[in-house]
């Protein structure tokens, strides 16, 4: 209905509605990425992988949007949200042990899936094993 009534007012459909944006959370004794950047007034499609049993990780709530999933192992699971205003908010397991942030900023911006700092360390090897190679030969 919004097409047709979009190509009667002589409107793009892009106009109408913006592109939904998508982000892939790995969930494994955390969110991972834990914080997620999107572009204010876009609908946004996460989609979850739960990559572990632990009954903590069984449902992801959205408090603010009043939606929650359950999680089944192994499985993607998509939670779409509508177009945000800017501001924070917050994602968590039933418990409220595991979290996460979707920031969502007034100005356009490529969805963020850099670990924070807290997770870094895990992403990002201490040595290059290269640089470690030529440092033997010294």
């Amino acid at each position: 209905m919004v097409l047709l009534d979009s190509i009667r007012r002589g409107l793009h459909v892009s106009q109408r509605m913006p592109a939904r944006r998508v982000a892939r959370i790995r969930v494994h004794g955390g969110y991972l990425p834990d914080t997620i950047h999107v572009e204010a007034g876009v609908p946004l499609r996460l989609i979850f992988r739960r990559e572990e049993t632990s009954p903590c990780s069984e449902q992801v709530i959205f408090p603010a949007f009043g939606k929650s999933a359950m999680l089944p192992p192994g499985e993607p699971v998509a939670v779409d949200l509508p177009p945000a205003a800017p501001g924070e908010y917050e994602f968590t397991c039933a418990m409220g042990m595991l979290r996460g942030r979707l920031i969502v900023e007034r100005q356009p911006r490529e969805i963020s899936t850099q670990p924070t700092d807290r997770l870094r360390g895990i992403f990002t090897p201490a040595r290059d094993p290269e640089a470690m190679r030529r440092e033997r030969r010294h």
